[in-house]
């Protein structure tokens, strides 16, 4: 089989091409998920991502593909963690992305290698922009990402007696700050353009049967609301990283990394209500069961504070100024 400079097969390079694009794209919403603590979509994000990698294998040599796979997955932590101010772990993985490129660059045609670093790299920017609700850059990123995308069909079906085109003269490293941009963002990497659409949908999954409700869909649904807080700056951050505290607490009791009552340990999906029950019957009672670090208190305090934030919101849609003072003593939170 005759193999172009890339190592792929020609009358492939359409599989290729839309092969690696998609590992970019599903390994950057991996990352950018799982640091905002959407743990069910990261999870699929990752098993997609592991998916095109193993058929990326089939159609170029293997080292290749795995090189490609590694460089994809580097990005998307260093878009993620940089987005999340976890600036050492930033560092690491932008060197690690310079080292998976220069090793792709001597393994097939270092101009292909160029554009595939470039390609994740602005994949993984859409991602961790969109979650951090920088709508204006993700835009930017998404329409770096599809120029990207462009080049790569390009590179990877050279024709004789023509030349690559040239660079449209914006260089896209991808170390960079976005700018801003009014371009509309390509149907490629579309995603929710608000972040109260995402919030309705993500409440709107969650699984409630015969009174009960699933504890990982509401925590992923909490999860989302969470989100919102980033529109106000660093006004709400603390209530923001309070939240986030007590969803990850809960979390870690659903998975049952943690338990503080004996006969409480188990892994798996639960349900909210039986955990709580659970604890209660354990410790003797519900108001025993009110302790620091258990799944009880957790879940007061998220209650309240998703109750206080409904309350918030409500008044913001009706045109009301939100005054903390305001709020009902029972929602509340300390």
């Amino acid at each position: 089989m005759q193999l172009d400079s890339a190592g792929a097969d020609p009358s492939k390079a359409g599989e290729v091409a839309d092969c690696i694009q998609q590992l970019a794209v599903y390994a950057a919403w991996h990352a950018a998920n799982l640091r905002s603590f959407l743990w069910s979509s990261a999870d699929r994000d990752k098993q997609k991502a592991e998916a095109l990698a193993q058929e990326l294998e089939g159609l170029m040599p293997a080292a290749e593909a795995q090189t490609i796979k590694a460089l994809a997955f580097r990005a998307a932590w260093f878009t993620a963690n940089q987005r999340r101010f976890n600036f050492a772990d930033a560092a690491e993985d932008q060197r690690a992305v310079e080292f998976y490129a220069d090793l792709l660059a001597s393994l097939t045609n270092p101009e292909l290698a160029k554009n595939i670093k470039s390609l994740s790299l602005n994949a993984s920017w859409h991602a961790a922009n969109s979650r951090s609700m920088l709508w204006r850059d993700a835009r930017e990123d998404a329409c770096r990402f599809e120029r990207d995308c462009s080049k790569l069909a390009t590179l990877l079906r050279p024709q004789s007696g023509r030349q690559q085109p040239e660079n449209d003269g914006e260089e896209s490293e991808g170390f960079r700050t976005p700018r801003e941009t009014e371009e509309a963002t390509p149907t490629a990497l579309r995603r929710c353009n608000s972040v109260l659409d995402e919030i309705v949908v993500a409440w709107q999954a969650v699984k409630v049967s015969d009174g009960s409700t699933e504890a990982s869909s509401f925590l992923s649904a909490a999860s989302v609301t969470v989100m919102v807080f980033d529109v106000f700056g660093k006004l709400l951050q603390g209530f923001q990283a309070d939240m986030r505290k007590n969803i990850e607490m809960i979390q870690q009791h659903v998975r049952g990394e943690i338990s503080l009552e004996p006969g409480c340990e188990g892994r798996g999906e639960r349900l909210q209500e039986k955990l709580i029950d659970d604890e209660a019957k354990a410790a003797g009672s519900h108001v025993k069961a009110l302790r620091e670090g258990s799944a009880s208190m957790g879940l007061l305090w998220l209650s309240r504070s998703l109750r206080l934030l409904q309350t918030m919101l409500a008044k913001l849609d009706a045109g009301q100024l939100v005054s903390v003072s305001e709020v009902p003593e029972h929602e509340a939170v300390n």
